[in-house]
């Protein structure tokens, strides 16, 4: 079980810039747990790797909202339950915006993570071509907001700062895997208008539903930017030395 895991349930991703040192100022966000490294895409390495030791952090990447995005192409294998989740900083909460996503180019299929005119949802389309929505919740503007969106199999979860979103929308239909590659920060296949503006950290994806202890020690408090098993703390108090009391992880 790596350091990344969250109560025995094992990511197969995660791409956390606050803990990527050698990512740090290249145009490659390393996948730390498993072989999905993602590449900054219409972005400038050196400026966009800023430092922020926000809600816990050590640095973000800084997306435009301009065509700025990681392709991270296709790390989940089984689409019949899994959760997409990190932390997020936007600079914008108008019109749509992807910031965790997948989908097919022309068939049914797809999950997003998205700000919809200023709501946080998450989405996802079954192999019949309909579309379910979460539960919203308001997106505040140039705060850190930790945000989880949970497919269990049968219903559509959102989870923003470790408070889930009403009762998740009732699913029917399998996800049938999409076919084109997933991506931080915009929609992939030729979608419009759906590029996030605003800084990312600590992107996480596993292939289980995770549940609210699960995604409560992930938020932390509103602290776990890059929260590792090892010790317990967030990356900026993992790299001060772990300056606060270490917790271990439940």
């Amino acid at each position: 079980m790596s350091i990344y895991a969250v109560n025995g349930k094992e990511p197969v991703a995660a791409w956390i810039p606050s803990l990527d040192t050698a990512g740090n100022g290249t145009t490659t966000l390393t996948d730390l747990v498993g072989s999905s490294d993602g590449t900054l895409t219409n972005m400038d390495a050196a400026t966009d790797w800023p430092s922020d030791t926000g809600a816990g952090g050590v640095r973000a990447l800084d997306l435009d909202g301009s065509g700025d995005r990681v392709d991270v192409g296709q790390p989940i294998s089984d689409y019949s339950e899994f959760t997409v989740g990190g932390w997020f900083k936007p600079t914008s909460s108008s019109g749509s915006k992807a910031v965790v996503a997948q989908r097919g180019n022309s068939t049914p299929g797809w999950y997003a993570l998205m700000i919809r005119t200023g709501k946080w949802r998450f989405e996802a389309q079954s192999e019949n071509g309909s579309k379910f929505n979460s539960p919203t919740i308001s997106v505040s503007v140039g705060s850190w907001q930790h945000v989880v969106g949970v497919f269990t199999g049968t219903r559509v979860e959102l989870y923003v700062n470790g408070a889930r979103a009403g009762t998740g929308t009732a699913y029917s239909g399998a996800i049938p895997a999409p076919t084109v590659d997933a991506a931080i920060g915009s929609i992939r296949g030729g979608v419009s208008s759906s590029n996030y503006a605003g800084r990312v950290d600590d992107v996480r994806i596993f292939e289980s539903g995770l549940d609210s202890s699960d995604i409560a020690y992930l938020y932390d408090s509103g602290t776990g930017r890059g929260i590792v098993a090892s010790s317990g703390a967030p990356a900026q108090n993992a790299q001060n030395n772990n300056l606060r009391s270490i917790r271990m992880a439940p």
